[in-house]
């Protein structure tokens, strides 16, 4: 038996790497003796062989898409290449956001089970309307913050996970015209955001700030020695973070007045 297949995003239509590809014979259950398993090459294909001719039960999975199980396929013979099948599967992504600032459970938490179950009872892609809510609440804090924090810093924090919970229940809330429920706390964390970014409100001290953001301060003298570049830094009144923005070399080969 020659099965191959090529597994794509359903989302975007790209090819997904690495993902898990199990056959068993539907008289075994999955796991057992019979299966057979593969996992996808860089273009999302895959080859699984097997020694009988079925009926196979195919499953793929792979980490933050839903598993995709395929009916049954019965080959007429083991060893017949014409049995080979070129398909195409189409996985659906989970609620896997961009950064990991927020996830479905906190915005199930928060909107309850009931209400995240009426925003969007009108689609039959609850996980695409969820992330998609994740990914833009993501883009809202990471645009403000990017310029204090690293995004590994910042996942996990808890006032961090909090406001992106509340810009993404904000934004579900929208699509039935419910943006009332979390106008109030969109407002409140769009303004702590947006002081934070402008210098006026300080950023949660327990997330360690960006290397560039450490002050620096340099003190000058003009050094008659050079015929060029006069002006040096004195690096031993000098001071800096361990990636400094000041330069706090006191030359440098192009500054020296031979070149």
């Amino acid at each position: 038996m020659f099965f191959d297949g090529i597994v794509q995003n359903s989302q975007n239509n790209q090819p997904i790497e690495n993902a898990s590809v199990a056959a068993n014979l539907t008289t075994d259950p999955a796991g057992g003796p019979s299966t057979i398993s593969a996992v996808t090459a860089s273009d999302g294909s895959y080859s699984l062989t097997g020694a009988t001719s079925g009926p196979y039960q195919i499953r793929i999975s792979f980490p933050g898409f839903t598993t995709v199980t395929l009916s049954p396929i019965t080959f007429a013979s083991p060893a017949d290449p014409a049995t080979i099948t070129l398909l195409t599967v189409y996985a659906s992504s989970t609620n896997v956001s961009t950064y990991g600032f927020t996830n479905a459970e906190l915005i199930r938490n928060l909107y309850s089970n009931l209400g995240l179950t009426n925003i969007t009872d009108d689609t039959e892609n609850t996980d695409y309307v969820v992330n998609q809510a994740i990914r833009d609440a993501e883009q809202t804090v990471w645009s403000r913050l990017n310029k204090y924090f690293e995004v590994d810093k910042m996942k996990g924090n808890p006032w961090i996970e909090s406001r992106t919970t509340w810009i993404a229940c904000y934004y579900l809330s929208k699509r039935r015209g419910n943006e009332h429920y979390f106008q109030d706390n969109f407002e409140g964390a769009l303004t702590e955001l947006n002081a934070m970014n402008s210098g006026e409100l300080t950023p949660p001290v327990e997330i360690p700030l960006r290397d560039h953001t450490y002050p620096s301060m340099s003190n000058l003298m003009i050094d008659e020695w050079f015929s060029v570049s006069k002006t040096r830094v004195l690096p031993q009144t000098s001071v800096g973070g361990p990636h400094p923005n000041q330069n706090l070399a006191y030359s440098n080969l192009w500054a020296w007045g031979w070149f």
